[in-house]
């Protein structure tokens, strides 16, 4: 009986196809690492992988999470169009690339880390898509670009602080407002001396234009124009003096004053003869009634016809005004002058805490890097697909060759053997 018998490829026949083609095999490996390694690099790593950069900012403002101005710090400023701008107009490699569209793409990021203290705002990293780089070094520049501006946004804040008074303000008040408005910039002065004081202490110095002083001293400078004192004889003056409601400019000439004051003058006799009126009703109906007048109210008319009376002078019981009394074009200049020169020295104080602040916050604000290196993060190694790309393509194509060649190979192996020749003999053979 005849049997068929039908046996699997083995491996050693799997060995022998193969090594038949090694070369080609091999090269088809070859170029599926390459194309995998070059699709890793080129197009899916920029879409996935992200570089990150972690740093901590210090400010003199930390404590009260704030720019100089008092304005709220929030650290997502610090990836704003505005801030990114200020990046990438900062390095060549950066030409080109839309501040607007990274935003739209969602190309960076920042996350806060907290830490937040006394002397930090916190500890923040920032991360970018590689894709909006060409190469890394762009991206690890950019990354550090981002945290030295935010640094500079927030001693920029210190340096764009006005304390003073803007002269259009001022010289628009009346003369009593003035008073006020000296004030209240006096207290605001030594409101923020006070505050650095109580940060760094009165013995911290500050240097300004070449020339170091202590805090305590610069508070001490501060306040010496515009004293409670004088402020006090001032607003006294003004108001006994009549002076209160008068608007002079800056430039006022002396025919200006002479006219604001006659102004002033009409308008005092005006009020003084309502309230005589007034006081002239209520005697009548007091001697009508044979009743006392206290109580009645009419005291207070009496008394401040009695302060116009002083103010005015003859001008109180005369169709004339001659002139006379405290309410004079020569005192309202004096007293002018006198608030226009606190207001001058107010105002130099104002620019020294400018400057004083500026200092503070230019050795107090930076950016500080836990660790200075670059991380990646996302994406595919390269080496690794590659090598898996290698080993994958390499049984594909073995098992390819195998499929293709081992048809023939086994139609060889299964051919029946030819039986051996047979010696030929004589035709003609015959006995001997």
């Amino acid at each position: 009986m005849n049997e068929e018998r039908e046996e699997g490829i083995t491996f050693g026949e799997i060995v022998r196809l193969v090594r038949r083609r090694l070369w080609a095999v091999l090269a088809a490996a070859a170029l599926v690492t390459a194309g995998t390694v070059l699709l890793t690099v080129l197009v899916l790593n920029p879409r996935s992988v992200r570089y990150g950069f972690t740093f901590a900012l210090s400010s003199p403002a930390a404590p009260a999470q704030q720019y100089a101005d008092g304005a709220p710090f929030y650290y997502r400023d610090v990836v704003s169009e505005a801030a990114l701008a200020a990046v990438l107009a900062g390095d060549a490699r950066f030409a080109g690339t839309d501040p607007a569209q990274m935003i739209e793409n969602d190309d960076v990021t920042i996350t806060s880390d907290g830490g937040a203290d006394t002397m930090y705002l916190g500890t923040y990293t920032v991360r970018v898509k590689a894709g909006a780089f060409p190469d890394a070094s762009a991206a690890a520049a950019f990354l550090r670009g981002v945290a030295e501006n935010a640094a500079r946004m927030i001693r920029e804040s210190a340096e764009n602080l006005d304390y003073s008074v803007q002269s259009s303000a001022y010289y628009a008040a009346p003369l009593e407002d003035r008073i006020s408005v000296l004030a209240q910039l006096r207290e605001t002065l030594l409101e923020n001396y006070n505050a650095w004081i109580a940060r760094y202490s009165g013995a911290y110095s500050v240097s300004v234009n070449g020339t170091g002083k202590t805090l305590g001293n610069y508070r001490a400078e501060a306040s010496a124009p515009f004293s409670a004192g004088l402020q006090e004889n001032l607003s006294k003056t003004c108001r006994e003096g009549g002076y209160g409601q008068i608007v002079l400019a800056s430039d006022a000439s002396d025919e200006t004053v002479a006219k604001a004051v006659s102004l002033q003058r009409a308008a005092l006799k005006e009020e003084y003869e309502r309230n005589r009126k007034v006081i002239e009703g209520f005697q009548g109906i007091q001697r009508a009634e044979g009743g006392s007048s206290a109580g009645s109210g009419v005291e207070q008319y009496i008394v401040r016809n009695g302060v116009i009376s002083s103010q005015i002078g003859n001008f109180t019981a005369s169709g004339e005004d001659d002139g006379s009394g405290t309410l004079t074009a020569g005192s309202v200049k004096a007293f002018s002058d006198t608030l226009d020169a606190q207001y001058r020295a107010l105002g130099s104080a104002a620019e020294t805490l400018k400057q004083v602040t500026a200092v503070i916050y230019a050795e107090n604000t930076w950016a500080s890097y836990p660790a200075r290196s670059i991380v990646s993060e996302g994406g595919i190694n390269p080496v690794l697909a590659g090598a898996a790309a290698f080993v994958l393509s390499f049984l594909v194509a073995a098992i390819v060759v195998c499929t293709v060649d081992y048809p023939a190979h086994r139609a060889k192996k299964e051919q029946p053997a030819q039986p051996p020749a047979l010696p030929q003999t004589d035709g003609a053979g015959g006995e001997e």
